[in-house]
């Protein structure tokens, strides 16, 4: 540390108590993630808690003799007590007026100390702060804990394990729960500390300054094995605070509840959208949702896009599926859609990779009444069709009036394959759309696509001379064909008569 890092060291008066059982190596890297940080604490106290691994304690003694750390570096073993009774042992050894709290398997950034003292040295009414988490292990992930008043952390948890704190306030609230052995214990001291002071309340900084380890056997993960075990003894041990706050806790907890079941929700959509299988447990829900809690309403939503997809979902001609488009379809898209042979000449730029065609599915081919062409025989898209209705149109058409686009891969030129698409497409716009008008442009020197709808039909109708076409960024000549309902419907008797 320079001069002035010294100055502010003296200023912060804060000591480290880091809690150990078994953790290996894992214990050295929390030590030195302390050591690391750009506002060092006065000492580090390593408490274990009874560590049986005969690996973990040779750790544990190398750091013990380990005299190159900035800081002073003391090692207390005691017998296994709990997580809860650690905490306490090693924070009634601190002499300090603030205490940073840390598990010994998980990691600080070098600037956690520094941003997370100042903010409690900022905020006099602030019992606790921490920071964000960043997820390693099985998960890699941002957390975003919010902190809060009273009534916040009635409704749940709202700050990581790992936090500074005030140790008068720690001395006042009587410090860890060490009956709490099964998880939630940090919970239930946040609620001890924050009962302490009126107004009193835990800070987050917004940024992920904790590195938090993840993995299936933690401690935190077998706690929600017990989740409403270890709730109802909180809420017994916390009544009066639940009590004087019961409207605005349980209206917390419902708005968390809400936002559970819209994010399900939207995963569910977005399934039936890409059209995915469901799982088991999702059918179960919607043949018997719940009732009273949302759950009816969310099914009937996700039912109601199911049925919308359904019906648009698959059209087939003598050779053809006109399908919706899946996410999967990307990189066969991209082996077509590159080419500058088909979108240039169609008004639209040629994909650049995968990802964009991807992107392109996501956003443009959403859109209903939009078709993946594929082969019967395979069922991959080889180019697309689609009805755009009303004023969503490039024509913007009234409501009863369609327009149709299309495109092939240049393998597949020539072979009467779009020809057959459209047919499909109109036949589904008059049929079951029930629109009135059918409309298809063509750019100037575009013969194929002109060809196109000349078999199809469409009877030259006007032409925009000299337009700004904004995806090329170009000026160009559109010709504009038309086909009526009529016209189709008395091409189709003669078709008849004729066979």
């Amino acid at each position: 540390m320079n001069i002035n890092d010294s100055k502010t060291y003296l200023k912060a008066d804060i000591e480290a108590v880091i809690t150990s059982y078994n953790q290996g190596s894992m214990i050295l890297e929390a030590v030195q993630s302390v050591c690391n940080q750009t506002l060092l604490p006065k000492r580090i106290i390593i408490v274990d808690d009874g560590s049986t691994d005969k690996y973990s304690l040779d750790v544990l003694n190398s750091i013990k003799n380990n005299s190159d750390f900035p800081i002073p570096v003391t090692i207390h073993f005691q017998e296994n007590k709990g997580v809860s009774a650690a905490r306490n042992t090693g924070i009634n050894k601190t002499q300090s007026s603030m205490v940073l709290v840390l598990d010994g398997d998980d990691k600080l950034e070098a600037g956690y100390i520094e941003n997370v003292s100042r903010l409690l040295c900022d905020n006099p009414q602030m019992v606790i702060a921490s920071s964000w988490m960043r997820t390693f292990g099985v998960l890699d992930a941002v957390v975003c804990p919010a902190g809060g008043k009273l009534v916040s952390f009635l409704s749940h948890n709202c700050c990581p394990a790992t936090h500074i704190l005030r140790r008068k306030f720690f001395e006042q609230c009587g410090g860890y729960d060490e009956s709490m052995r099964s998880g939630f214990e940090d919970w239930d001291f946040f609620l001890n500390m924050l009962e302490t002071i009126p107004e009193a309340c835990i800070g987050i900084v917004e940024k992920p300054l904790i590195n938090y380890r993840t993995a299936p056997s933690s401690a935190n993960i077998k706690s929600m094995d017990k989740r409403l075990e270890l709730m109802r003894y909180i809420i017994g041990k916390h009544n009066s605070s639940y009590v004087n706050n019961v409207t605005n806790v349980l209206l917390d907890i419902e708005s968390v509840s809400d936002s559970r079941l819209l994010g399900w929700e939207n995963e569910m959509i977005h399934t039936i959208k890409n059209h995915q299988e469901l799982s088991e447990s999702a059918n179960d829900f919607i043949k018997n949702p719940s009732y009273g809690d949302g759950g009816m309403a969310s099914a009937v939503r996700i039912a109601s896009i199911d049925m919308d997809k359904s019906e648009t979902k698959h059209l087939e001609t003598e050779r053809l599926i006109l399908r919706r488009w899946r996410e999967a379809d990307a990189e066969s898209l991209y082996e077509y859609a590159k080419s500058p042979k088909v979108g240039p000449v169609a008004g639209w730029p040629a994909h650049t990779s995968i990802e964009n065609s991807r992107e392109i599915i996501r956003t443009v081919f959403a859109a209903d009444e939009t078709y993946a062409v594929c082969l019967k025989e395979n069922n991959i898209a080889i180019g697309c069709a689609a009805i755009t209705v009303g004023a969503e149109s490039n024509l913007k058409l009234p409501e009863t009036e369609g327009e149709i686009g299309y495109w092939i891969g240049v393998p597949f030129w020539g072979q009467g394959l779009i020809p057959e698409a459209v047919r499909e497409l109109i036949r589904r716009g008059f049929e079951e759309l029930k629109l009135q008008k059918l409309w298809c442009g063509y750019f100037e020197g575009n013969t194929k696509s002109k060809r196109v709808q000349e078999k199809c039909g469409f009877i030259y109708h006007h032409t925009n001379k000299d337009m700004h076409w904004e995806l090329m960024d170009d000026i160009r000549t559109e010709h504009v064909t038309c086909l009526t309902r009529e016209e189709w419907e008395k091409n189709s008797r003669e078709k008849v008569i004729d066979q």
